[in-house]
Order: C-alpha cells, then sequence, then structure tokens
C-alpha cells in the first residue's frame, strides 16, 4: 500500500474583458502523481449563487488553465495515531520538495459542525469516501471565516477536517488558510511554467 499525495491545484481564472479573476482552488489526490491521467479532483462551481460539487477524476491539466498544484502531504496508507477529537499542536517534521526543506508548527481547532464518518484508514478509497460526505454548500460550517462562500472555504473545510482526523497537518489555523494560501499562489505564480509538466511547490513556508 503506497501513500497519497494531497495538494491544491490552482487555476487561473479571467473574468468580463479578460480581467484576472481570483484562482480557483480544487483539492487533489493521487498516489504516485499530480500528472497522471487519474487524479482525484474534489472542488465546487458557483453559478449565479448557487454552489455545486465538480468531483471527477481526471488529468488536471485537462481542467482549465493550471498554474501549478501546492502539494501539503504524502499521506500514509494507515493512521499512526489514535483519533484525535482535541485541538492539539503538532509538528510536522521535515520534507523535500524541489529542494526545499520544510518544518512547520500549528494548532488546529477541531471542526465540529458536520456530522460525518471517521476514518478507519488513509487509503486513498477511504479518504475519497471522507471527502465526498462534505456538501458543496456552507451549511453553517465553515472554519475558513470567509466573509462570503467560496471555493477557497470549501477546500479549507475538507482539509480541516482531515486535520482534525491526523491524515496531515496544516501550517496555520483553518481561519488564517486563505491568506497563508495566497502567499503560496504568489510563489507559485513567480515561477516559470514548466513546459507541459505540472509545477508543484511545497504547500509549508
Amino acid at each position: 500500500m503506497s501513500s497519497t499525495k494531497i495538494g491544491i491545484a490552482i487555476y487561473a481564472q479571467q473574468g468580463t474583458y479578460n480581467r484576472p479573476r481570483p484562482p480557483h482552488w480544487a483539492l487533489v489526490l493521487h498516489p504516485t502523481s499530480y500528472s497522471a491521467p487519474d487524479v482525484r479532483v474534489y472542488h465546487i462551481r458557483g453559478r449565479n449563487g448557487v454552489w455545486t460539487l465538480g468531483h471527477d477524476v481526471r488529468e488536471l491539466q485537462g481542467m482549465g488553465d493550471l498554474m501549478g498544484v501546492l502539494h501539503i502531504a504524502d499521506i500514509p496508507p494507515e493512521r499512526t495515531a489514535p483519533l484525535n477529537d482535541n485541538n492539539s499542536t503538532h509538528n510536522h517534521g521535515q520534507e523535500h520538495i524541489h529542494g526545499e526543506p520544510v518544518a512547520t508548527t500549528t494548532t488546529t481547532p477541531a471542526p465540529t459542525t458536520t456530522a460525518v464518518q471517521r476514518l478507519s484508514s488513509f487509503q486513498l478509497d477511504d479518504l475519497d469516501a471522507f471527502i465526498q460526505q462534505f456538501p458543496a454548500t456552507k451549511q453553517g460550517d465553515d472554519p475558513s471565516k470567509l466573509f462570503v462562500w467560496t471555493c477557497e472555504s470549501y477546500v479549507i473545510r475538507v482539509l480541516a477536517y482531515l486535520s482534525r482526523e491526523g491524515a496531515l497537518q496544516l501550517p496555520c489555523v483553518p481561519e488564517e488558510m486563505y491568506d497563508y494560501t495566497r502567499r503560496r499562489i504568489a510563489v507559485l505564480k513567480a515561477l516559470p511554467r514548466d513546459g507541459d509538466g505540472i509545477c508543484i511547490v511545497p504547500f509549508a513556508e
């Protein structure tokens, strides 16, 4: 059994008169590579104020103007710690992506609003079933604390719950995730596009 890569795919968007809009976020999972043709994609789409799920299994570059992926973690297939229902502080250790060592510590409050089935393992199909439980709409549960519900809010909510399950550790509390991710997107934008490859940068600073 292999680990599962999890990240946030960032897509450039344009509005009226080709004016840039805030990028679109999608949570992405795959056992080996974000360049694979069968990456699992989890995101929401908004149209006329109505949010719908846009989950799919596909090649990331075929979904839009892909800027790159912010790689969050490689999730091991089996749980290594008991279920955690309380707020806790974690040490991330170090990870190397593109030669960059990263080490962060975070305190992540446990979300409590959405009733979800807990994760018994971190295998890909179990992670998929866990994420599929979350609705496209806010329904009173928004750990991001953003002013309005957005695709970013959806991704942050799922990550907050995965953090509670011990599947990954976030570099900051959920309500700081939006600003934190925008800083990482700025790093992504500054990197040259790698031909047909996908630009991947570590989520941790």
